[in-house]
């Protein structure tokens, strides 16, 4: 049977020609420790970083403007500048009991055009003093200006697990007028959503799905979602204190509308039965042509690579590409060459051409992949995995255009608001605030603004404020700072109860942080 597909697949590669070189956009460089592997030439070359970690033992990614420039830089969860200067930790670990990263960073931006804000996203380890343990996924919003972290949270988390789970993100999905991500979580049971819906100023930008529970609770090294979204796979390891398997690679299927899977394949890769072959990492290949072919490359420790075809729903067969026995504990990730690249993290990387197997060694220099010490450490005879910054498979990088600086400072600024919204405090999705209930109070503690749980002075506003009739806003403690032009809104009627503020050591200001000389609307009050 091995034979027969082999031989189909053989047939397929000689019917079907693609230029994917033209069809796949990645990240233009991948940046690492203190190095980047840079492929906006036609030979890839390694440059130095700025930004070092020394012990780094998570992960590493990053964003770039349209121009190749680095924006920000992440070694494990610390965010850098440009110039390398550690701006702020994404993550903090509030006992004496060190916390663990997992192996993936997904680094994407909010909107799809006129971008400021990035999600950041990662898995975290949790030990507590107490000797508990959470599993939980992790988001930060990073507005490249700065940069800045603009808001800090939980995605969903599993408690008393010790888990090496895995998240994949989708590229822009739009549905019902929103325009979002969709990321999906595997633990090894279920996750407690902190909302399954994540919204940045009023608008849904991400859909998180935790419906696919790692029924053979093994940890997995790298988990991938293809373009499409309907083919998700993991590369784990199949040996545990309490259930070795055989079975080294699990692949979901999805329909249409990406709920429960409709088809699970779980395969046993190399020699059959054997329960200590391992797997570092997984690509899921869209074939550009043919979307419900997809390619599933798995990476052996020890440098086999393998390559499961998946058609509709349907396993079509597993082989080994015998020809890329090149030695490589990494993940595995699509470059912007259109090529599948791993390291063993010497001076050499290895592309894989998706559609033949076809594969080239480059010698590129020392590039200082990470690795991950979270499974290395997980048990005796757990392999080492080198990380690779994680993307969003076969997405035009290209075309995720980057906000004006003089927009970015603002959101850079501004004050994000929650969700849901504050009783008595509705919000309209061009930033303005609108106070309708009788006796709405902000304190430095208390508001409608997200802080990160912290208390804050300063508020500043997208839009205008305003206060309906027979509405009354108390301020405490807070300094408003309103945009060019824009107004504190408040009105009256004769017969009746007109608006209220009441202001307590508080200012009302303007916004111009940004640019000088700039003024804001002021008080309108209107009415009969």
């Amino acid at each position: 049977m091995k034979n027969f597909n082999k031989l189909f697949f053989i047939v397929v590669i000689m019917i079907i020609t693609t230029n994917i070189i033209a069809q796949s956009i990645q990240m233009p460089k991948w940046p690492l420790n203190g190095k980047e592997i840079d492929f906006t030439g036609t030979n890839i070359t390694v440059n130095n970083l700025n930004s070092y970690l020394s012990g780094a033992c998570g992960a590493t990614n990053g964003y770039y403007d349209e121009s190749d420039n680095l924006f920000f830089h992440i070694i494990d969860t610390k965010l850098y500048s440009p110039d390398g200067t550690m701006v702020g930790d994404l993550y903090i670990d509030n006992d004496n009991t060190p916390d663990e990263m997992g192996a993936e960073i997904i680094v994407v931006p909010v909107e799809p055009s006129n971008n400021c804000l990035y999600y950041v996203i990662y898995p975290i380890q949790q030990h507590n003093d107490d000797n508990t343990h959470v599993w939980k996924v992790c988001y930060n919003l990073v507005c490249w200006y700065g940069p800045t972290i603009i808001e800090s949270g939980v995605l969903c988390s599993e408690e008393n697990s010790m888990t090496h789970g895995g998240i994949a993100i989708s590229d822009f999905v739009n549905h019902n007028g929103d325009t979002f991500h969709i990321l999906q979580v595997v633990g090894k049971g279920p996750l407690t959503h902190f909302g399954q819906y994540h919204y940045v100023n009023g608008e849904m930008r991400l859909l998180v799905r935790t419906i696919l529970p790692n029924a053979h609770h093994f940890d997995f090294c790298e988990l991938d979602m293809s373009k499409d979204g309907k083919v998700l796979a993991a590369a784990h390891m199949n040996i545990n204190q309490f259930n070795p398997e055989a079975k080294n690679l699990r692949i979901w299927c999805f329909d249409d509308n990406l709920g429960s899977p409709q088809v699970i394949h779980d395969i046993d890769l190399g020699v059959p039965g054997l329960i200590t072959e391992q797997f570092t990492g997984v690509e899921v290949y869209q074939h550009p042509d043919y979307p419900n072919r997809k390619n599933v490359f798995c990476s052996r420790v020890g440098g086999t690579k393998y390559i499961s075809i998946i058609d509709g729903n349907s396993l079509i067969g597993s082989f080994a590409l015998t020809s890329t026995n090149f030695v490589s504990n990494s993940q595995l990730e699509l470059d912007r060459h259109g090529y599948l690249a791993s390291t063993c993290n010497d001076n050499r990387l290895q592309e894989i051409n998706p559609i033949s197997g076809v594969y080239e060694v480059h010698t590129i220099g020392q590039h200082n992949a990470v690795r991950n010490d979270f499974i290395y450490n997980s048990h005796n005879l757990a392999p080492l995995v080198y990380t690779l910054p994680d993307q969003v498979d076969q997405a035009d990088y290209s075309a995720y255009t980057i906000g004006t600086e003089f927009d970015c400072c603002e959101v850079s600024h501004l004050s994000a608001i929650k969700t849901p919204n504050m009783p008595g405090v509705s919000h309209a999705s061009n930033g303005d605030i609108i106070i309708t209930g009788s006796s709405v109070s902000w304190t430095q503690a208390s508001n409608p603004f997200t802080s990160g749980g912290q208390p804050i002075t300063d508020i500043y506003l997208k839009g205008e404020l305003k206060i309906n009739q027979g509405a009354k806003l108390k301020i405490n403690g807070l300094t408003l700072h309103f945009k060019e032009g824009e107004i504190l809104d408040m009105s009256y009627n004769a017969s009746g109860v007109g608006s209220r503020l009441e202001l307590r050591n508080s200012k009302l200001t303007v916004f111009d942080d940004c640019a000088g000389d700039v003024l804001w609307g002021g008080v309108s009050c209107s009415g009969n």
